[in-house]
């Protein structure tokens, strides 16, 4: 008859601890009064997919790469929508059930404003259009990130490395039917697909509004 007499030694063996010592976060104390965290994606900032932004960012090396036309955002935004992460299944072990990775998540957005001149002031017709035509055409040379409502930065990267985190990008142009009058409100509706999870607990690492330059961009 077989005997599992080690079956013990098996089982301690798949736990990660046997591997490597690791810490275990503790939760700090909460105040008196809970609090919640309030913010949101204000602007989508764009950049070309052969630069990696330094990590960490500073104002001092991001400067430059809004004055050569490397890195630019986009209008306010709303109706801002995240999308919850789309899970894979990924074997293990035949010992162990299956493990579900973020495959990918989508980010939904309006620009609601229409933008006639150019940077400089002067006439510019539909110069929104061509900001989104522009973005649209370049989609997959292009990485994203995201200003919030603070003014922080949230940048997507690749795990392991500080390059962009891979996504697609589609905007098209619609039309809301207004409930009194004539006509419609017309609003640019686009969407960012990543591979993998763009917030994946990512913190700020920078706020535009510490940037004297930048601010504008907050």
């Amino acid at each position: 008859m077989l005997e599992f007499k080690n079956f013990k030694l098996f089982k301690m063996a798949l736990c990660p601890s046997q591997c490597a010592n690791f810490t275990l976060t503790d939760i700090a104390s909460a105040a008196c009064t809970p609090s919640l965290r309030l913010n949101a994606i204000k602007r989508i900032m764009f950049y070309k997919c052969d630069i990696a932004l330094p990590k960490p960012l500073t104002c001092a090396n991001l400067e430059p790469l809004f004055t050569s036309g490397a890195v630019t955002v986009s209008n306010l935004l709303a109706n801002v929508e995240i999308g919850d992460p789309t899970f894979a299944d990924r074997v293990l072990s035949d010992c162990l059930p299956l493990a579900k990775v973020v495959e990918n998540r989508e980010v939904t957005f309006e620009d609601r404003l229409a933008v006639d001149v150019d940077n400089l002031g002067a006439a510019s017709p539909f110069a929104d259009w061509a900001f989104w035509e522009n973005k649209r055409e370049n989609s997959l040379r292009l990485n994203y990130a995201f200003v919030m409502c603070d003014g922080s930065l949230i940048i997507p990267r690749s795990y392991g490395n500080d390059t962009g985190l891979a996504a697609t990008f589609q905007v098209s142009i619609n039309y809301e039917k207004l409930t009194t009058g004539q006509g419609a409100i017309e609003f640019k509706k686009g969407s960012i697909l990543f591979v993998g999870d763009p917030f994946d607990f990512k913190a700020p690492e920078l706020n535009l509004n510490d940037c004297p330059t930048l601010a504008q961009y907050a």
